[in-house]
């Protein structure tokens, strides 16, 4: 039931030997994924020793009105922060993510002129990826409750697409989060390690459609029709009465 009903295959594979040369649109990865409070968290640094930097005192806190303007205490060497900079702190786990912009367009002679400047991130090459959140089960009760994903499945949310479970390489069930994109720079694996696994072509262009929903675009005429056969298939017990959004 669901979107599996009207996508097959849901995946595609990628060659062995080359897809770990460049991400490319659709490809799966797992990535660091960070949380993001409601509030933002800091780590407050405090030197313990006014005349050297071998020791220091850190707090997390909640960031306030009065964070990202003048330092209130003395500076801390290593970490190099200016006046109006805080070390912000965020909890974050390994996930699967799906690639859902590739990397970016860069210039050759623009790097010599950026790498002296000391502005390398400037023309940094990076990929823009959606994580996949687990749906709960009893051995992941933090993930989607069932209600949810029933209705995810249908295409009734704008910011969540659900992806099936695949057997090789393994992928469980899960929520692709287009509320939580971020960018990754694919260098190292320890940030970037690829799949040799793609959303196939029947998928993919659902996922951008929502993304392009999720940007502003009006709701598009494929995708109106597929809501509509799938709304169908959710049980009685789990149909929406109404939404916000």
């Amino acid at each position: 039931m669901g979107l599996t009903t009207l996508i097959g295959p849901f995946y595609k594979p990628l060659n062995e030997r080359t897809f770990r040369q460049a991400p490319s649109l659709g490809q799966l990865a797992w990535v660091p994924v960070p949380a993001y409070p409601p509030i933002p968290q800091i780590l407050d640094v405090e030197r313990d020793n006014p005349r050297g930097h071998e020791s220091a005192r850190a707090t997390v806190r909640n960031v306030t009105r009065d964070d990202f303007k003048k330092r209130r205490g003395l500076p801390v060497y290593k970490l190099q922060l200016a006046d109006n900079e805080e070390l912000m702190v965020q909890k974050a786990k390994r996930r699967l993510a799906i690639v859902i912009a590739p990397l970016g367009t860069a210039f050759d002679d623009v790097d010599p002129l950026l790498r002296q400047a000391g502005k390398k991130h400037l023309q940094e090459r990076n990929v823009l990826v959606a994580p996949l959140y687990g749906i709960q089960s009893e051995n992941h009760p933090t993930g989607f409750p069932e209600l949810m994903r029933h209705r995810i499945d249908a295409l009734l949310y704008s910011q969540f697409f659900f992806c099936p479970a695949n057997s090789s390489p393994i992928v469980y069930d899960g929520v692709a989060r287009l509320d939580r994109l971020f960018p990754v720079v694919p260098k190292d694996p320890a940030a970037y390690d690829p799949l040799p696994l793609a959303l196939s072509d029947d998928a993919l262009p659902v996922l951008l459609a929502l993304l392009r929903l999720r940007f502003g675009s009006k709701s598009e005429p494929e995708i109106d029709v597929m809501r509509e056969l799938l709304v169908d298939t959710i049980p009685e017990q789990f149909r929406p009465s109404s939404s916000k959004g």
